[in-house]
């Protein structure tokens, strides 16, 4: 009996002796987007003893919980003074957390828990009406893109696309962002090949021989006869500084005949893919995502 006696007066001292601990849990924010990283932090404090030095601070682990369900440790580290143990994670599903830290406590400071954190993770999902698109040059065509809000998501879903280079196409969506359930239309053109009627296409080529028509004109009819033989002397010194003036311009016209022509700005008849991005972004993060369709152009007839 008198050893138990010593020995609940010594438990009593040493309880007397640690001290009163508190636990102050913070978030990196209250909301938060799926797959995004999150931090918490755990600070231990507490009010010595008498027998104890006031410079003595809290060491040992926290353990974090969500609900009863632990998810991470921290030991406690110095800062300016303080005990912290941080944990991060990207892991907490979508919907509400309740977040407690929870110190194990050491031979100065007894165990104590935080009161709870909340913090909400925002989820949504993106589905495609289709992921390719079978078009003619020139033709356009749409997409839907539904949204789907599973969590009361509050920011914006931002839609883009980039069409792939030199294929003469433009891909938009409207709306380009939706915040919530709803639907943003993809809307895919192309280009087709430029055509010239017959009629265009003869009085291009006249007015392409216009100097020339107009010498013949003067050479050969009789107008330009009587006025040969009126100006005589100006007409031949005329024509001598015409073909000097002409030969350069004669052979860079025979030059240029023989370069290629000018390329097409029709939309290449194959297989192009179109890049999708979707995002959104909540307390500075960013969640994107690259999809990609494929789009099937077939030659105008």
């Amino acid at each position: 009996m008198k050893h138990l006696v010593i020995f609940l007066l010594l438990l009593a001292c040493a309880l007397c002796a640690a001290a009163q601990t508190q636990v102050t849990l913070t978030a990196s924010t209250p909301v938060a987007l799926a797959g995004t990283l999150v931090s918490f932090t755990a600070t231990v404090s507490g009010t010595p003893s008498s027998a104890m030095p006031t410079s003595i601070i809290p060491t040992g682990t926290v353990t974090f919980e969500d609900g009863t369900t632990p998810i991470g440790d921290a030991m406690l580290q110095t800062n300016l003074g303080l005990a912290t143990g941080a944990f991060f994670t990207s892991s907490l599903a979508a919907g509400s957390h309740q977040i407690v830290a929870l110190y194990s406590g050491d031979a100065n400071f007894k165990a104590a828990t935080s009161t709870a954190t909340t913090i909400a993770i925002e989820a949504f999902s993106i589905t495609p009406s289709a992921t390719t698109l079978t078009l003619t040059q020139g033709q356009s065509g749409n997409l839907t893109y539904i949204v789907a809000d599973g969590t009361g998501i509050s920011t914006a879903v931002d839609f883009g696309c980039v069409p792939p280079p030199a294929t003469y196409t433009t891909c938009t969506f409207n709306p380009a962002a939706v915040t919530g359930n709803g639907q943003a239309v993809l809307t895919v053109t192309t280009t087709g090949a430029a055509t010239v009627s017959a009629r265009g296409y003869f009085f291009r080529r006249l007015a392409s021989k216009g100097p020339a028509l107009a010498s013949f004109l003067f050479l050969f009819l009789p107008v330009g006869l009587r006025l040969r033989r009126r100006f005589r002397g100006v007409f031949i010194s005329a024509l001598m500084l015409a073909l000097l003036l002409a030969g350069p311009f004669a052979l860079i016209g025979c030059s240029s005949a023989k370069t290629a022509p000018a390329p097409s700005t029709a939309t290449p008849p194959g297989t192009q893919a179109f890049e999708v991005i979707t995002s959104t972004t909540a307390n500075s993060q960013t969640v994107a995502q690259d999809t990609w369709i494929t789009v099937t152009v077939l030659p105008s007839s």
